[in-house]
């Protein structure tokens, strides 16, 4: 049996083509299902943390009296507690390796506010101050 060899070679183009397009595809495929540590609305189009959701959140040692977390591993915001000089953030979950964080004191700064990353924990050096406000996002890498 004789096989056209134009249908042979679009069928070869058309499988080609379709691993083409398979390859530039870059985006990361959302779901509506809220249950994980990340999320996204749809609605207001935002990437967010789901405390409660199915996020943990970090554990807080070293902060001063009463310090207080809202927040998972990826993102969240820390009141330190009365007269904190430093703060160690555990992670829920370590990372695999050290991931990209970035920390951001509300308020005015002190005169020294420093931190180191680890693949699980934050650990912050301050001023004795108290209550003042960090804000993290930290992503794997």
């Amino acid at each position: 049996m004789k096989i056209n060899r134009w249908i042979v070679g679009g069928l070869f183009f058309g499988l080609l083509s379709g691993l083409a397009l398979a390859q530039v595809n870059r985006s990361v495929q959302l779901s509506q299902d809220g249950t994980g540590p990340l999320g996204y609305d749809f609605t207001g189009k935002h990437l967010h943390s789901s405390v409660g959701n199915g996020g943990a959140s970090p554990v807080l040692t070293a902060c001063g009296t009463t310090p207080s977390i809202v927040g998972t591993d990826f993102a969240g915001t820390v009141t330190m507690g009365t007269t904190s000089t430093g703060c160690v953030i555990t992670f829920a979950t370590a990372y695999s390796g050290v991931p990209n964080c970035v920390l951001n004191w509300q308020g005015t700064p002190l005169a020294a506010q420093n931190w180191t990353v680890t693949a699980t924990a934050i650990t912050t050096v301050q001023t004795s101050a108290s209550n003042n406000l960090l804000n993290y996002i930290c992503v794997g890498r």
